[in-house]
């Protein structure tokens, strides 16, 4: 039997890797339209630097941890965002703010494989640090909308459904429902649109919340409440978003509160309006990160989207591109005599940066040219007895058929 790829691990065959180098191309289009700057961290941390700061799930059951030589604990990384704010706290006297940042890498999470969802991914990072404003938390949004419409998605497909963390702790302060109880308050409302009312009110009571305590993070924090219109930074950013002509794109959602602890303001997720139920990708505030890493306070506001979910939803839309080769022409000579000529064919279509492939001196042209074929190369050039004998080059366009006779000077100019 053949040996298997770990289970939740991916293959990238060229055609996959495809979709990974359009994905990339079509998110640094968008960072760079609004002056972000690429960086990157380390593959693996210290599992410390998740500890306090992630969710108790990540870190208790996804991280796929590791004791190295010198017995300490490390982890692959499951999230960029603690690396980014060690990394400012590390340098923070020399970096000019606000920072735009970005990122798209690979990431390890210990999980249950399904569509969409595997243990090994690549994911987008963006973050915004040193502003606390409304204009900051709606551009991280508006870099998204950007990178969606690039891609064929419309406001038809998704909506980004907006939250304030801290209005909704003011809503629990309001309506007495103990403070110290916030993280299980959260995770409750996580699980509101997937927990009938017995499973509600079990979930609630084995995490400490009283009966009253359920049905009142229920009626507060459903996706129905409009306790939202109370919110100063959410109506902020529902003004933003309707001057910028892109209203159609946000709604508000009390009931979207994501999982990360280290959360203080708004948080988004990007959800399909039919059809695929999870979400694309998701973001928001944080104020304590930076410091948390003994580096000065400052605020941040950022989101991640993974590859998966995202070349799936746009692979059901038929809005991938067709996989092609970049190479554009495919040499072939007719037996060993020509090999020298072939080699001399093929650095001159190099030199002029024609991606070129030398397939070799077969006894005949088919075997070439149905390589040629299979791999979707356009041009196929030809070198025959004939050819070497007069210093010619036959070129064959193998979408039509057609082919034509020429010195390899007036074939450079067709195919450059």
């Amino acid at each position: 039997m053949p040996i298997q790829a770990l289970r939740g691990f991916r293959d990238f065959y060229p055609e996959d890797q495809a979709t990974i180098t359009y994905l990339r191309e079509k998110i640094a289009a968008s960072c760079a339209k609004f002056g972000y700057e690429e960086f990157e961290g380390p593959m693996l941390e210290s599992i410390d630097l998740y500890a306090a700061k992630s969710s108790e799930e990540i870190v208790n059951e996804q991280a796929f941890t590791l004791e190295d030589r010198g017995g300490d604990r490390i982890t692959l990384r499951p999230e960029l965002t603690p690396t980014l704010a060690r990394m400012v706290a590390a340098k923070q006297q020399q970096l000019t703010f606000p920072l735009r940042w970005w990122c798209f890498g690979r990431f390890w999470r210990y999980e249950r494989p399904q569509k969409g969802r595997g243990r090994e991914f690549y994911q987008w990072n963006l973050d915004l640090l040193g502003q606390n404003t409304a204009d900051a938390d709606a551009e991280i949004i508006e870099i998204s909308i950007d990178f969606l419409q690039s891609v064929g998605v419309t406001s038809d497909d998704v909506v980004f459904e907006i939250n304030d963390r801290s209005f909704a702790e003011q809503l629990l302060r309001e309506n007495n429902i103990d403070t110290e109880k916030t993280s299980a308050v959260f995770q409750l409302v996580d699980r509101l649109a997937k927990l009938n009312s017995e499973e509600k009110l079990a979930f609630g009571l084995a995490r400490g919340l009283s009966e009253s305590d359920v049905t009142k993070i229920t009626e507060l924090f459903s996706a129905e409440s409009t306790a939202w219109e109370q919110s100063e930074r959410i109506q902020a950013l529902l003004t933003l978003f309707e001057n910028k002509g892109l209203s159609s794109w946000v709604r508000p959602n009390l009931s979207i509160v994501r999982g990360f602890t280290y959360y203080t303001g708004l948080v988004f997720e990007v959800t399909v309006k039919t059809g695929q139920s999870r979400a694309l990708l998701g973001g928001g505030r944080y104020s304590n990160l930076v410091s948390d890493m003994g580096g000065q306070p400052v605020e941040g506001v950022g989101m991640g989207m993974g590859d998966m979910s995202i070349a799936i939803f746009l692979e059901e839309k038929g809005l991938l591109p067709e996989y092609t080769t970049s190479t554009k022409a495919c040499v072939i000579g007719l037996g060993p005599d020509t090999a020298a000529f072939c080699q001399e064919v093929a650095t001159t279509l190099r030199n002029a940066t024609i991606p070129t492939i030398l397939y070799g001196t077969p006894e005949n042209f088919g075997k070439g040219l149905k390589f040629a074929g299979n791999k979707k190369i356009p041009y196929a050039l030809l070198i025959g007895p004939d050819e070497l004998l007069n210093k010619t080059v036959t070129l064959k366009n193998l979408e039509t058929g057609e082919q034509e006779t020429s010195s390899l000077e007036t074939i450079l100019e067709k195919l450059t």
